[in-house]
């Protein structure tokens, strides 16, 4: 999966596709349904994330490392999901 995270501060994007987006148009030509797949997977793993595609992600003070390994794990395995329903 290529994909791109742009931080700012506790903000997280999420972008599919070789380029992260500087504007809209840009945005729209991300992978979206690859993002949808791997939204769907991410629940199957219980974890929820912004439904759209153009929408931030939130880091927050709960989570600690453990949180993250716990993540990690749940989204290797959801990516795998992803490929194999392309």
């Amino acid at each position: 999966i290529v994909a791109q995270f742009p931080v700012v501060g506790t903000l997280v994007g999420a972008f599919f596709g070789p380029n992260t987006p500087s504007n809209f148009d840009e945005a729209k030509q991300t992978d979206e349904k690859m993002y949808a797949r791997l939204f769907h997977a991410m629940l199957a793993e219980g974890v929820a994330l912004a439904p759209g595609a153009y929408e931030a992600l939130f880091v927050g003070l709960g989570h600690n490392d453990s949180v993250m390994q716990q993540l990690a794990e749940r989204t290797e395995r959801a990516a795998l999901a992803a490929v194999r329903t392309q």
